[in-house]
């Protein structure tokens, strides 16, 4: 069984510097490839953790305009 679907918590550090305030948040979405927009498929039992505040694109990101 695969999924496109990731979700995590985000970390004190990673909340404080998309400027949020205390409390605890968590991000959902899906992964997909930049150039032609394929969904990645991943196995449903692997656990992600750790991902790098980088990987999270801010919604109204300047430079990918339309996502």
């Amino acid at each position: 069984m695969t999924t496109s679907k990731v979700g995590f918590p985000l970390s004190d550090g990673q909340a404080q510097a998309f400027g949020l305030p205390d409390d605890v948040y968590r991000v959902e979405g899906l992964i997909y490839r930049e150039e032609d927009g394929t969904l990645v498929e991943l196995p449903t039992t692997l656990a992600y953790e750790g991902l790098p505040i980088r990987w999270l694109d801010p919604a109204g990101h300047p430079d990918r305009p339309g996502r």
